[in-house]
């Protein structure tokens, strides 16, 4: 996740995840993503998104 993280120069970086998978959640909180919503699908899945600026 850091070599994608350093390779691409972008100003603002986007992931999203289920709200019950706690390892990804737990990686994107530790590489400085910042919770930005929370929705939930067509699907009943809880989705969680992530923003990280450079």
């Amino acid at each position: 996740m850091n070599y994608i993280l350093d390779i691409y120069d972008y100003d603002l970086f986007t992931v999203e995840t289920g709200v019950d998978n706690l390892p990804a959640c737990k990686l994107y909180k530790t590489l400085g993503f910042n919770e930005t919503k929370q929705w939930d699908t067509d699907f009943g899945i809880k989705k969680i998104g992530f923003e990280k600026m450079k």
